[in-house]
């Protein structure tokens, strides 16, 4: 149980002790009313009632003022419960069995507050202390006790005590997969969030009254947020927050003229709820758009750079075979050095596209300066 629900069962509990001892205490002085007239010993049963009474109300204000940890007084007033009530059931005599019948209420309290061994451990402790009325009285010569009577109470405080186990095992398998069901569940959050802050998108979650919950950093970017969250989406982006009022409203969505995207998912039912909004950057996009054509174009460009080399090549060696026949006049002979010179350009122009479109690893060197 949690500390509260802890605190809240030892009131109670005390509460029935308190009312139990009360009543015990007055019908032990109103003898008219004939209902505790058969003691065996009415001066004691009178001193352990009025100080069970006393105890029961020292615990009230120790509960109240919480002045001892739950689990010391858990403990104090189950056994002065069951020394209590085998004092009790001694002074009464022959009417113990009621006093005995009455312990099984603090043993099947402990089987709520702790099940398991330590009220199997109370359930003993009961048994023990029912034993030794008995024992002591049969001693003293009471004829009216009966151990029929205490087995079957004594079987019914072992009952009490094995169900409080089998609970005790039922509870132990429960908070076992609830605490795998948790570990889980917080793996997934934290994977979740690990995507949602390396999302190229930005990801805002917005309340119902239109503040930022979390944006990631991606929305961060797009947006440039010059306070920390949470925050009025009116102050991070008016255009935005005009759009999700229309979507809220249910008019048609229409984005303003932005450098961005907007995608808006409800994370409920109903429009006025949490609402998930995706921002895609058009501007990174169109970087991107650009660096893509610029590739492509680069590898077009190579592509062209080794069509061109081929027929250059031929051209070149053309003009050489011209220039090496010796008839040839001096006029011609001048243009076929032209052709040999801008041919030997070109050639070199395409081995620089050549050379800038290749990945050549560089060649590292320590120069002494």
């Amino acid at each position: 149980m949690s500390e509260l629900s802890d605190w809240r069962a030892l009131r109670l509990f005390n509460l029935y002790r308190t009312i139990l001892s009360g009543l015990l205490v007055t019908l032990n002085s109103l003898p008219a009313l004939g209902i505790l007239t058969q003691l065996w010993s009415p001066t004691l049963f009178s001193v352990f009632a009025l100080l069970y009474l006393v105890l029961s109300i020292g615990f009230s204000f120790t509960i109240l003022l919480r002045a001892l940890p739950r689990q010391t007084q858990f403990r104090m007033q189950i056994l002065v419960d069951l020394i209590a009530l085998s004092l009790l059931g001694f002074a009464a005599g022959s009417g113990s069995t009621m006093f005995a019948g009455l312990m099984l209420v603090p043993v099947t309290f402990a089987g709520f507050w702790q099940p398991g061994l330590v009220t199997q451990f109370y359930a003993a402790l009961a048994i023990l202390f029912m034993l030794c009325v008995t024992l002591v009285h049969r001693e003293l010569g009471s004829p009216d006790f009966s151990f029929v009577e205490l087995g079957a109470l004594a079987a019914a405080q072992l009952s009490v005590g094995l169900a409080s186990g089998l609970a005790r095992h039922r509870d132990a398998d429960a908070h076992a997969r609830e605490r795998e069901q948790e570990l889980a569940l917080a793996n997934l959050t934290e994977l979740n969030a690990y995507i949602v802050q390396r999302m190229d998108e930005g990801v805002l979650i917005v309340d119902s009254d239109n503040r930022v919950l979390m944006l990631n950093p991606a929305a961060q970017r797009i947006l440039a947020p010059t306070r920390e969250t949470p925050l009025a989406l009116e102050t991070l982006s008016p255009a935005l927050l005009r759009a999700v009022e229309s979507w809220r409203s249910g008019a048609r969505l229409q984005i303003e003229t932005m450098p961005w995207r907007l995608q808006l998912t409800a994370l409920g039912a109903g429009r006025a709820c949490q609402l998930l909004l995706l921002l895609e950057d058009t501007r990174a996009q169109e970087s991107r758009l650009q660096k893509e054509k610029l590739a492509a174009l680069g590898r077009l460009t190579a592509s062209l750079a080794h069509e061109i080399r081929n027929p250059l090549a031929a051209i070149s060696q053309s003009a050489q075979l011209l220039e090496e026949q010796p008839a040839l006049p001096a006029q011609d002979r001048q243009l076929l050095g032209i052709v040999r010179n801008q041919s030997a350009r070109l050639n070199r122009m395409v081995e620089d596209i050549l050379t800038l479109s290749r990945r050549r690893q560089p060649d590292w060197r320590e120069v002494p300066l």
